[in-house]
């Protein structure tokens, strides 16, 4: 047995908490969006010779803000004319999005933790006006306890402030909550917060998940080993 150093005294393990929340990321999380954001980011970016394939959107552009992404390839433009090109991306994606469905079993996953009693919130780099417009055409307008919104914080993913905000709006310690996530950026937004993070493999291997430091790589939310992991920790 593991001993101390003060006076050879044994410590029990602390006890695990119990789950209270689950926490939501938006674009390929509750919907697979990102073919919608590839598409408008090869028009947009073509003109400055860049290819946007699937590829390229998985590894620099995927869950990144729109402030980070217009300011590193748009160098040369003033704040006030980034700001404007983001703006009209989002319009082109509002236009294409509005027939988009729930990723398949999120409705169960929902269900599963109401009830249980869990809070649910959603943490999101997306725009206000994207999430004003998206969980209505999802059927997730009253599907959140909180939302909290990259542009709300001083940084958004992948820094941790985001999902820190969360935590402490909900009141709870990280050790209290989940996260699901599909970006790498996201990963390491809430890994930094010191949430265990399930990663969905909507456009990322479970190889790059893990790479980011997802705690465990879902298939999506009929995945067995999900299910097994949650059974567990509601156990505890």
């Amino acid at each position: 047995m593991l001993r101390s150093c003060d006076n050879g005294r044994t410590h029990p393990k602390a006890t695990p908490m119990p789950l209270k929340a689950i926490l939501f990321d938006l674009d390929g999380t509750l919907v697979d969006t990102d073919p919608i954001h590839c598409e408008i980011f090869a028009e947009l970016f073509a003109p400055l010779g860049h290819v946007v394939d699937e590829e390229f959107f998985r590894i620099k552009i995927s869950g990144s803000r729109n402030e980070d992404l217009f300011k590193r390839y748009y160098p040369d433009l003033t704040d006030a004319e980034r700001e404007r090109k983001a703006d009209m991306k989002e319009e082109m994606f509002r236009e294409r999005a509005k027939t988009v469905k729930q990723l398949p079993n999120l409705d169960k996953m929902m269900a599963w933790g109401r009830q249980n009693g869990l809070k649910i919130a959603l943490v999101t780099n997306a725009p206000e006006e994207n999430v004003a417009f998206i969980l209505p055409v999802l059927g997730l307008q009253d599907a959140f306890d909180i939302k909290v919104l990259a542009h709300e914080v001083p940084k958004g993913k992948p820094d941790p402030a985001v999902y820190r905000a969360a935590l402490e709006r909900l009141n709870i310690s990280a050790d209290e909550a989940i996260v699901f996530e599909d970006s790498g950026n996201g990963i390491k937004s809430a890994v930094g917060a010191g949430i265990f993070t399930y990663g969905l493999m909507t456009t990322h291997s479970a190889e790059e998940l893990r790479a980011a430091g997802a705690s465990m790589a879902i298939t999506g939310y009929s995945d067995p080993a999900l299910w097994q992991d949650l059974q567990k920790r509601m156990a505890r």
